[in-house]
């Protein structure tokens, strides 16, 4: 490269980054101060709106926080087995808050992922691992085990013998292509 189109593109960059600066000048003057806005309480009621007549009650439901040791609060929130057949039983799900030191700017839930993550053992044995102080200062953190996990309620969608035959069954459509020789 020559040394005109090396200058010139130092130029662009350097007033690239010039610009930049300016703008970010500009845009932190127009955030507010954390004080000028309101915060929220710790409970808000849900919004409804749209929600199945069958299903409210899973959303209208009173939590009964208690203390659980180490600065945690745990509950158990009802939930249906079946979302689309709420009356098929129901199952508890284990739920741990961890509250901010203040008034919080919100409530962060945290789900690890899985299949079989808990986020209630991750709130609770990991808290400061999983979100650091400055989230932990400023916000309510909660974790919870899904369907089947940890401390919520087990989930078995197969009898004893469905699930042998689910695991140790040769399939019928394998066995009929190797006319039930081992592949």
């Amino acid at each position: 490269m020559n040394a005109r189109k090396l200058r010139r593109a130092i130029a662009a960059v350097a007033g690239a980054v010039a610009a930049s600066v300016a703008l970010s000048g500009c845009l932190y003057a127009a955030i507010p101060e954390t004080t000028e806005r309101p915060l929220p309480d710790r409970t808000h009621a849900p919004v409804t709106d749209g929600i199945a007549a069958d299903l409210l009650r899973f959303y209208e439901q009173e939590l009964a926080w208690r203390d659980c040791g180490g600065g945690f609060d745990c509950t158990t929130v009802t939930a249906p087995l079946d979302w689309a057949n709420p009356d098929a039983g129901e199952i508890e799900l284990a739920v741990v808050r961890h509250a901010s030191a203040g008034a919080p700017l919100g409530s962060l839930l945290l789900n690890p992922g899985g299949p079989g993550g808990s986020g209630f053992d991750l709130v609770y044995d990991s808290l400061a691992f999983a979100v650091g102080d400055a989230l932990i200062d400023n916000y309510d953190i909660i974790g919870f085990d899904p369907r089947g996990v940890g401390s919520s309620t087990a989930v078995s969608c197969l009898d004893p013998a469905e699930m042998d035959r689910y695991l140790y069954d040769i399939p019928r459509a394998h066995a009929a292509r190797t006319n039930g020789r081992p592949s």
